[in-house]
C-alpha cells in the first residue's frame, strides 16, 4: 500500500469515527492534513485541510454530513440494504479525494 492509499484510507477511517463521536472534527482536519502532505491533492481536501481547530467543530458538518443513525439501525434497512455498507462518511469523504 502506497502512503497516499494510506491516508486516503486514514482520511475515510476518520470520516466515520467523527460521524459517530468517537473523535473531534480538528480530527478529521488533521486526517485531511496528513493526506495533503502524503501527496494527495484535490480542492475539497484543501478546503477540509484549511480547516482551524476553532471552525472545524462548524465547517466539517457542512463538508462531511453526519448520516443519522436512525437510518443505519437494522430495523430501518431494508432487505436489499446489506447489513455492513461503507458508512456515508467515507463516502463524502472519497468524494472529497476524488473533486
Amino acid at each position: 500500500m502506497t502512503s497516499t492509499e494510506a491516508a486516503a484510507i486514514a482520511l475515510q477511517d476518520h470520516a466515520a469515527l467523527w460521524s459517530t463521536g468517537e473523535i473531534r472534527a480538528s480530527d478529521v482536519v488533521n486526517a485531511a492534513c496528513d493526506a495533503l502532505v502524503a501527496g494527495l491533492d484535490t480542492p475539497g481536501l484543501r478546503i477540509l485541510a484549511a480547516c482551524t481547530r476553532a471552525e472545524a467543530d462548524y465547517d466539517v458538518p457542512e463538508l462531511l454530513p453526519k448520516h443519522s443513525t436512525n437510518s443505519a439501525s437494522p430495523s430501518t434497512r431494508s432487505p436489499a440494504m446489506p447489513a455492513e455498507r461503507t458508512p456515508p462518511e467515507r463516502s463524502h469523504a472519497a468524494c472529497l479525494l476524488a473533486s
